[in-house]
């Protein structure tokens, strides 16, 4: 990796994918990274410990910078993944997501165009547990405010960052469990401008062993994320009436939602054509 960009060449690019027992799924998170490695690309794997043949996987991949060792949760293997890092940007791809094959190339040429930019985000797929496609996710653009009124609805899976953020804003919290990524984000648009790609970059995988999946999990991140909101709501300054605000957000939400749904007709079809036919 290069410590820094000589002109002309591309942008250093460092993933950072956290793990713990995903060995299910890990190999096609490195996979889908491997088939877009370069000379300025790598990619960091900090596992707390797997037991589930996750760490033969990782021995597999020569490209592969890793450890394995126990930590004090997600947050804790992010910031380890993030001191090792050397790349310009920072990619954030947990171990059962994955990234859609020109990733890498457009998201570069994002941050080489918008040098103000010191996040970005795009679409993703939703896929089961076998990798079969359900839907489409499609984000608005970036708003602190409907952030903060509504909980994250950026896709984490296809958080980009400078490396810079990091050295102004430091790691993340090791206390936030379940929403991290919620208050990162939110911490970087306090400060940073953050936008969006208009293009689907990412997997973002659904299955029984993931964090946001299990009802008690949910209610844990529905109550992390009401003290995140009310850690932020007093930087928020209102020039209109709440009710205002409440029609904007939903309007906006509802709108991104239906484009998706659409958007996502053909999967969805295919999905259920395919339940039918185990089934059968």
């Amino acid at each position: 990796m290069h410590a820094e960009r000589r002109p002309g060449e591309p942008l250093t690019i460092s993933i950072v994918t956290p793990s713990l027992n995903q060995g299910a799924f890990i190999e096609q998170c490195i996979l889908s990274v491997k088939a877009q490695l370069d000379a300025y690309t790598e990619h960091i794997v900090v596992d707390g410990g797997s037991t589930d043949g996750t760490v033969n996987i990782l021995k597999k991949h020569a490209h592969l910078c890793w450890v394995s060792e126990p930590d004090a949760g997600q947050a804790d293997a992010l910031n380890k993944a993030f001191r090792m890092a050397s790349g310009q940007l920072i990619g954030w791809l947990n171990a059962d997501d994955a990234y859609l094959g020109r990733t890498l190339q457009i998201v570069r040429a994002f941050f080489v165009r918008n040098p103000d930019v010191a996040l970005a985000y795009g679409y993703v797929h939703v896929v089961d547990a076998r990798g079969r496609c359900i839907r489409k996710r499609f984000s608005p653009d970036f708003d602190f405010g409907l952030l903060v009124r509504h909980g994250n609805c950026y896709a984490q899976p296809t958080f980009f960052f400078r490396r810079s953020v990091l050295e102004d804003l430091g790691y993340l919290d090791p206390g936030q469990r379940w929403t991290m990524d919620y208050d990162f984000i939110l911490r970087v648009g306090q400060r940073f401008r953050v936008r969006k790609i208009p293009k689907c970059l990412g997997v973002f995988r659904t299955h029984a062993g993931s964090m946001s999946h299990s009802g008690h999990q949910d209610s844990r991140m529905r109550q992390t994320a009401l003290a995140i909101q009310a850690k932020y709501q007093p930087l928020l300054r209102h020039r209109y009436p709440q009710f205002v605000y409440r029609i904007h957000d939903l309007a906006i939400l509802l709108w991104f939602k239906a484009l998706g749904r659409i958007a996502s007709v053909p999967m969805y079809v295919r999905y259920r054509l395919s339940a039918l036919i185990r089934e059968a």
